[in-house]
């Protein structure tokens, strides 16, 4: 279990951004950064909004989850290049862990 456990930290993407994640708070940018490496990770390039079709291509299996992904990459574009964080953002935690549930059910 524990070996189990360490190999997905070291190779699913989502795993390794939830044990990012754990350790800071929803608001912090290493926060958002963990988790848009990690869906860059899984969709093997850079995302951006305008490229969300990509990741959904490449990992069909994260489609149920759409509109909180692309709420996560608009609100993550506001929050950098924008007026700052949003009135109502999304909790990174919360969404990493449910992408997270999806990618163990994926590698199984």
């Amino acid at each position: 279990c524990l070996w189990r456990n360490w190999r997905s930290r070291s190779t699913q993407p989502f795993a390794r951004a939830l044990d990012e994640i754990r350790r800071l708070e929803d608001s912090a940018p290493e926060a958002w950064l963990a988790l848009h490496r990690a869906f860059d990770r899984t969709a093997g390039r850079a995302m951006q909004t305008a490229t969300l079709a990509a990741l959904f291509q490449q990992a069909p299996h994260l489609a149920p989850l759409r509109p909180d992904i692309e709420q996560f990459f608009d609100q993550s574009a506001e929050r950098f290049f924008g007026a700052g964080p949003p009135a109502n953002p999304l909790s990174v935690r919360k969404l990493c862990s449910e992408l997270r549930r999806v990618e163990k059910r994926h590698e199984r």
